[in-house]
């Protein structure tokens, strides 16, 4: 039997057979059940003479180890979350800043938006009353001709679009004329109508008029005529007799 620890000399039986159960003990690795005291195998699931779980004996040990090593580990890991949560606090914090400056930076120009919007455009400036009175009654160039200005008023009996001579051009320029056109082309038709010599009415009007071609280049000229041949073509219309028919 192999002996540990066994002290020198000789030793009396009792002594010896205590020696031996330690040695035993030892040799086999031996463990003593909470429950009963009794000596059974470390390895023994449970006590063969109580049925104690001899686990359970062996684990409070290094359950508590396991237990303290769980909590430092737990304890380490929360510090490493708490440090590492403090570090990522300040990139956030930043982005926070980065993103307010936006907002505010978005607000302000949405304000500078909405007051020029709301600032109303610059209108054009209104000439002064003088200043259109003045345009008003302004002479129009001599470059522009008086006939071309006139011709919208003046409307005689003929159409302006297709004059051919010089008094017809005055007529269609002036309003006065224009009018006594009109008034003669009345009476010329009631004479012709009452005349009661065709030919005679005819041949007479035609001689007034190339009269009225070859000489008149004024308005003066023009009046004259037109009063003649209104009093002429009133008697024609109410007599039907023509002039030296």
């Amino acid at each position: 039997m192999v002996s540990f620890d066994r002290p020198p000399g000789l030793l009396s039986k009792t002594s010896l057979r205590t020696y031996e159960i330690a040695d035993r003990k030892k040799l086999m690795a031996l463990i003593n059940c909470s429950e009963c005291r009794t000596e059974i195998s470390k390895t023994a699931a449970t006590c063969p003479k109580c049925g104690n779980s001899i686990r359970a004996i062996g684990a409070g040990p290094v359950g508590r180890k396991l237990g303290g090593a769980a909590a430092v580990f737990f304890a380490t890991l929360i510090a490493a979350t708490f440090i590492e949560g403090k570090s990522a606090d300040k990139p956030v914090q930043g982005s926070t800043a980065v993103s307010g400056g936006a907002v505010v930076l978005q607000a302000a120009s949405s304000n500078t938006a909405n007051t020029a919007a709301q600032t109303p455009a610059p209108t054009e400036s209104t000439p002064p009353a003088a200043a259109n009175r003045v345009a008003e009654t302004a002479i129009p160039p001599a470059s522009v001709p008086t006939t071309a200005m006139s011709a919208g008023a003046a409307k005689p009996s003929f159409d302006c679009a297709h004059v051919h001579s010089t008094p017809e051009r005055l007529i269609c320029g002036n309003p006065e004329l224009a009018a006594h056109d009109r008034d003669l082309a009345v009476v010329f038709a009631r004479a012709r109508a009452a005349a009661n010599d065709q030919a005679a009415f005819k041949e007479q009007e035609r001689q007034r008029w190339n009269y009225r071609e070859r000489t008149c280049r004024d308005k003066d000229c023009l009046v004259r005529w037109y009063a003649d041949q209104k009093a002429d073509l009133t008697q024609i219309a109410a007599t039907g007799n023509v002039p030296g028919s």
